[in-house]
C-alpha cells in the first residue's frame, strides 16, 4: 500500500515550496496517449488539510458551475478518502473552475450528495474563465477542515490517519483520461473502489 506522510505546517504563501509532491502517474482504461503531468501536495495545521494540485495541459474543459454538477466530465481533480475501518468514504471532486461535487456512501451507487457549503473549503482555482486559458498549467487549492471529516466520521483522529486516493480525470473532454496515485485493478472505468486506496499518515 502506498503511504504519504502529511507534514504539519503553518499556512503561508511559500509553504508549498517545502512540501513533497505526489505524482498522479498511473493512467488506466484509455489508450489515446494522453497522460498529463499532474501533481498534488498536501499538509495540515492541526485543524485543516490543505491541498494544491498542479496539472500541465495544453487544453482544458470547464463547463459546470453549479455544486453537484457532473464535474468529472470536465478537466477535474479529485480526492476520495475515509478513516481506516469505516465502510463509507467521501468523494471530493473539483473541476478546473473550482466547481465542487461532494458525495458520501459505501459504493458508487446510492451515494448521498452532501450539502455542505463549498465556502468552508476555500476553493481557489487558477482558471476563472476557460476561454482565456492559454495552455500551460492550471492549479487548484482548497482546504478540508478536520471538523468536516469528523462530522461524517466521528471516530476520526489525526493519529488514525486516512485511506485515500487522488485522481485526475476528464470523461467528456477531447482526450478522455483517468489518472491516479494508487492503481485501481478493474476492467471498468471506475474510481469508486476504496480497497485500492493508499494511506495518509499525519505527522
Amino acid at each position: 500500500m502506498k503511504t504519504y506522510t502529511v507534514t504539519k505546517r503553518n499556512y503561508s504563501e511559500n509553504v508549498w515550496d517545502e512540501i513533497a509532491p505526489i505524482k498522479l502517474d498511473i493512467f488506466r482504461w484509455r489508450d489515446n496517449g494522453y497522460e498529463p503531468d499532474v501533481f498534488v501536495k498536501l499538509f495540515h495545521d492541526g485543524e485543516n488539510m490543505y491541498f494544491k494540485y498542479t496539472s500541465f495541459e495544453e487544453e482544458i474543459l470547464g463547463r459546470y458551475r453549479n455544486t453537484q454538477d457532473p464535474v468529472c466530465d470536465d478537466s477535474c481533480v479529485e480526492v476520495f478518502f475515509y478513516p481506516d475501518g469505516e465502510k463509507n468514504y467521501i468523494n471530493f471532486e473539483t473541476n478546473v473552475l473550482g466547481t465542487l461535487a461532494l458525495g458520501f456512501g459505501e459504493q458508487k451507487e446510492g451515494r448521498a450528495l452532501l450539502e455542505d457549503n463549498p465556502e468552508i473549503f476555500e476553493i481557489k482555482p487558477s482558471v476563472k474563465n476557460p476561454d482565456e486559458y492559454t495552455g500551460d498549467k492550471w492549479t487548484m487549492e482548497y482546504k478540508i477542515p478536520f471538523a468536516f471529516v469528523k462530522k461524517y466520521f466521528p471516530s476520526f483522529t489525526i493519529e488514525k490517519g486516512l485511506r485515500a486516493n487522488f485522481y485526475k480525470c476528464g470523461e467528456d473532454v477531447r482526450y478522455p483520461h483517468y489518472g491516479m496515485w494508487c492503481e485501481i485493478i478493474s476492467e471498468e472505468e471506475e474510481f469508486h473502489l476504496p480497497q485500492y486506496f493508499g494511506y495518509l499518515d499525519f505527522e
